[in-house]
């Protein structure tokens, strides 16, 4: 990998700086919009660059998608302005049916860029594309030994993440779940070899002006799917500077949401926290969401992380010294992303009404633990 990739590799990770002060800080609160106001539906306008001119911004847009054949693919842009300028990197990691990985990181300078402003349309060094609509979108990336081409038709309508814009003070994250439920289709190329591609994913986009590390120390989410039901989950460990705990849940019966909670309308407990020994890092093998719908049932989610599917270092390319010197005095950033089941229970007067289980893939970031 080139040299230059490292400042992608920050902007993914999310910004390495020392942030020894803030454990001296008073804890302050983070700004939610009131679950009570409504959420505007999300257009192709919100999707497109947004680039700040002054101060540290980083933008995302992330495609995860998997099949019954065992082939998954996740895709990031990402956008960062941190310390070192502005870049602009595209990654995309593919995992094949035998269980083998391929990744490859590459990052452009602003003149390999090409937008279309106020719309959703991001094509970057000629090659790789992700244009289209909410609804309906288009990923196109090649790279020399490994590619993909996919169609997206959105399932579930979008959503933003905690109702709307995360507050930490003057700075924010926003976070849209603009295509929460997809079907896929089109051709993943590995090496010489294309096949057909047909499969369940979703597609995010994510915009903040706050450097990760001062926002957070961990962030989970996962995506759970059956013929039926659709279940959205997340819960993020801000730094310790800010609170409280954000946990988050959305649930789908067919092409309807039946359930929104956020922080103040949700229990969340995280369990069987095992040594991942590459790490260090304890990820929750099993994490629980209880709550109650507006129809009287409560419901209780239980999510189990059964196989390791993809575990990202972010520092794997940086000189020995370099990486030393990082973990040892700022910070270790993982991504360590699982195979998982859901199990969601209805329950009504205390009894059994419906219980069903679910297929999807969950994701720890560990930032700044």
């Amino acid at each position: 990998m080139q040299p230059r990739n490292i400042r992608l590799i920050i902007g993914i990770c999310l910004c390495l700086f020392s942030l020894s002060s803030s454990t001296a800080w008073a804890k302050k609160t983070i700004k939610l919009v009131p679950s009570t106001q409504k959420d505007p539906p999300i257009r192709g306008k919100h999707l497109g660059v947004r680039i700040v001119k002054k101060g540290d911004y980083t933008e995302s847009w992330i495609v995860w998608a998997w099949n019954k054949q065992g082939y998954e693919v996740y895709a990031l842009f990402v956008i960062t302005k941190i310390f070192l300028g502005t870049r602009f990197g595209v990654m995309l990691t593919l995992r094949t049916p035998d269980g083998k990985l391929h990744q490859h990181i590459k990052d452009y300078k602003k003149k390999d860029l090409r937008l279309k402003k106020g719309t959703f349309s991001l094509r970057i060094g000629g090659k790789h594309r992700l244009v289209g609509t909410p609804k309906k979108a288009t990923l196109v990336i090649q790279f020399k030994k490994m590619g993909v081409r996919l169609r997206f038709k959105r399932l579930l309508s979008g959503f933003r993440v905690q109702n709307g814009p995360i507050s930490f003070g003057k700075e924010q994250f926003i976070g849209l779940s603009y295509a929460p439920r997809t079907k896929v289709k089109g051709t993943i190329r590995v090496g010489k070899k294309t096949v057909p591609f047909k499969g369940i994913g979703f597609s995010d986009h994510s915009w903040q002006d706050i450097m990760p590390p001062k926002m957070s120390r961990r962030w989970y989410g996962g995506r759970g799917f059956n013929k039926t039901y659709s279940v959205l989950a997340s819960h993020l460990q801000p730094a310790k500077a800010w609170g409280p705990e954000l946990p988050g849940l959305k649930i789908a019966k067919g092409n309807k949401w039946i359930y929104s909670g956020s922080a103040t309308q949700l229990r969340y407990k995280e369990s069987r926290k095992l040594k991942d020994k590459v790490t260090g890092y304890y990820p929750p093998r099993k994490v629980e969401y209880w709550g109650k719908m507006k129809d009287g049932r409560t419901f209780h989610l239980k999510i189990l992380h059964k196989t390791l599917s993809n575990r990202l270092d972010v520092l794997a390319h940086f000189n020995a010294i370099l990486r030393f010197l990082v973990q040892r005095f700022i910070t270790k950033p993982f991504l360590l992303r699982y195979r998982s089941t859901f199990i969601l229970t209805f329950y009504k007067e205390g009894k059994v009404v419906e219980r069903t289980k679910l297929k999807g893939r969950c994701e720890w970031v560990y930032i700044n633990p």
